[in-house]
């Protein structure tokens, strides 16, 4: 599998001699943006870990601030300096903070930080670590567990509201756990507060999670006899009920359906404690804080399964409690496009943040990136903004927060990925996932999306299974009551598929005679066609093996099926958009009124476009010339416009 970028959010003073000579600001913009990394030399000068600026609010840097269009910055509030003697608390710093950007006519914002606790809490009885079941170490940040959690978070908020609660803009929700985004403990925050125990593991191991999880396999099952007879154990009483031992997965996952249906029940109870955690922290805050904008962030840019962060559910719940959700920009098309769907899905407002020390080329890359996935709020550090400030000025009339138009949607089977627990996403969807992008833009869907409705909400038409060995049987049907009504699904796999109990009668009810085997140099569209589809009411099931295929020659095949899908099933509007199609290093997005291509390479190039009516069917707007040669040359993004004649 590639390796993906991690992102690791990285604090880091502000030098505010570090940037462009260049003297133009950006100017008015049509999305917001803010920046942040106040006071947060305050918790690391607290844990003795830096000895930087303290993260102060500047002359300096609200001259920054305008130059680059911020309107807001964020203030890292963290408990363990606020009240580092119990019932001692300090605001002063951050009311100095507040006023000066009150002052200079910007919002201040404020991102919470109560999981590591000061050093009195931490040596209390009270204090509940997490705990790594897999050897019983533990790291120094507060339990989502802990029986405290809920009255730490009620006695932080009611204080920050009689001290600073006419000066806060709006809010960015701090979860209990690493930079203050879902998921658990992945080691990312050791540089900031000592932590020696601080990796990637499954940190469900204290008292309260243990009986969390006994208390909610019983309301699951019933009773104890059932839980017994569901996954083959023996368990006397409900309080010996244990977690799978996860350092022998998934060893059994092929052979046994009970050692499979115990490891799905642990992941469900382990990525829903997020859920109940965001939604007590929302109510906290919206308690005392009942008309701000609120912020959820999601991190890592990975989905392992032991990190508890399913996307998809994390933004379901972010629409059922009225919240933003802001993610990592710029971490490669797959984990970007995974959340930028989940939130058109859901309706959820999508905003971005970068890594620190972005260079210049890469703040281009995330411009293009955000345009593309519809982005509503860019967050982001003054130094990458402020020496990428032409591409901001030359570009921005893009940044509008519009939704790109695809029909063509990639399927994450999340079953699939949690019985590979060693995956970050499913295999080969994400293998496929850069070239297909060259080819065309997608969205990217998963069980939940699917079982919610997402198909239709995103106007999907041409589905791509890229491959899989366990599917969730209900998203399963879906799918195929999905292609009886006219859609399209694209497998590219040979080997069957079953749901969770080992049954394959959906696989075979897809399934063509005779699924072709696919030669590079022999590659026939109609051939494929003609043995490998299935025709399911009004749409098809189309099935091919790609063994000898490269993944760009794939992606390249994939998008011709895509592109011709329409005519397969009698709706030729039906087809995707016939706007790229090659594996070039350019990447095209297609809006209501625009087209645009980014050139990724340092050498310019041209491109030979044909469009088809159906590209652009009805009254919908086309380009002056369906027949064009566009030069793109590198390093940028070019508009063809579209209009209504």
């Amino acid at each position: 599998m590639k390796k993906i970028l991690i992102i690791i959010t990285v604090f880091f003073s502000i030098n505010i001699n570090a940037m462009t000579n260049d003297i133009k600001p950006i100017g008015p913009t049509h999305i917001r943006f803010y920046t942040g990394n106040l006071s947060v030399g305050l918790f690391t000068e607290y844990w003795g870990t830096t000895s930087n600026d303290f993260g102060t609010m500047t002359d300096g840097i609200a001259e920054i601030m305008k130059r680059i269009s911020c309107s807001a910055m964020c203030d890292y509030l963290t408990w363990c300096s606020i009240e580092q003697k119990p019932g001692k608390w300090d605001w002063s710093f951050h009311e100095k903070n507040a006023k000066k950007l009150n002052d200079a006519g910007f919002d201040y914002n404020v991102f919470c930080w109560l999981h590591f606790p000061p050093k009195w809490y931490e040596k209390s009885e009270k204090f509940v670590p997490y705990i790594n079941i897999e050897n019983g170490r533990s790291i120094p940040q507060i339990s989502l567990w802990s029986p405290d959690l809920s009255q730490i978070y009620e006695n932080f908020y009611s204080k920050l509201s009689e001290k600073l609660g006419d000066k806060i803009g709006f809010f960015r929700l701090a979860m209990p756990t690493e930079y203050g985004e879902i998921g658990y403990c992945a080691g990312y925050t050791k540089w900031l507060r000592p932590q020696e125990n601080a990796e990637p593991g499954y940190w469900c191991g204290d008292k309260f999670a243990q009986k969390d999880f006994q208390k909610t396999m019983l309301e699951l099952y019933g009773s104890l006899e059932k839980v017994n007879a569901e996954w083959k154990t023996s368990f006397k009483s409900v309080d010996k009920i244990s977690m799978p031992d996860t350092k022998k997965l998934p060893e059994k996952f092929d052979e046994s359906l009970a050692a499979r249906q115990r490891w799905i029940d642990f992941i469900e109870w382990y990525q829903e404690a997020w859920i109940h955690c965001l939604t007590n922290v929302t109510k906290i805050v919206k308690k005392h804080f009942p008309e701000k904008e609120l912020i959820a962030s999601l991190g890592y840019g990975l989905e392992d399964p032991k990190y508890g962060n399913d996307q998809s559910r994390h933004i379901e719940a972010m629409a059922q409690l009225g919240l933003a959700c802001q993610s990592p920009g710029d971490i490669g098309y797959f984990p970007t496009r995974r959340v930028s769907s989940a939130c058109r899905h859901y309706k959820v407002p999508y905003f971005t943040e970068p890594p620190a020390g972005v260079p210049r080329e890469r703040e281009l890359n995330r411009i293009f990136m955000d345009i593309s996935n519809g982005v509503e709020t860019w967050f982001d550090y003054l130094p990458n903004m402020d020496q990428a400030r032409d591409y901001f000025r030359k570009y921005k009339k893009h940044l509008t927060g519009a939704s790109p138009r695809t029909t063509v949607a990639v399927w994450h089977p999340t079953l699939d990925h949690w019985l590979h627990p060693e995956q970050s996403w499913s295999k080969q969807a994400f293998e496929l996932s850069d070239p297909l992008r060259d080819v065309m833009a997608y969205e990217i869907v998963d069980d939940r999306m699917i079982k919610t409705g997402a198909l239709k909400t995103l106007s999907v038409r041409q589905l791509v299974l890229a491959g899989a060995t366990w599917l969730d049987s209900n998203a399963w049907k879906t799918v195929h009551k999905w292609v009886e009504e006219g859609g399209m699904l694209i497998v590219l796999q040979s080997e069957p598929i079953s749901d969770i109990t080992g049954n394959t009668n959906l696989w075979k009810k897809q399934l063509p005679k005779s699924i072709p085997e696919i030669k590079a140099e022999t590659i026939n569209v109609n051939y494929i066609w003609k043995t490998g589809a299935v025709k399911m009411g009004k749409g098809v099931v189309l099935t091919i093996n790609p063994k000898n295929l490269s993944q760009n020659q794939l992606a390249e095949l994939t998008g011709r099926l895509c592109e011709s899908a329409g005519e397969k099933v009698g709706h030729s509007e039906w087809n995707a958009k016939h706007i790229d199609g090659k594996v070039n290093n350019i990447l095209s997005t297609i809006f209501y009124d625009k087209l645009l291509y980014y050139n990724v390479t340092t050498e310019d190039k041209q491109m030979k476009l044909n469009f088809r009516e159906t590209d652009f069917p009805d009254n919908a707007p086309k380009p002056k010339k369906m027949k064009m040669i566009l030069n793109v040359p590198a390093r940028t993004i070019v508009e063809i416009p579209l209009e209504t004649k």
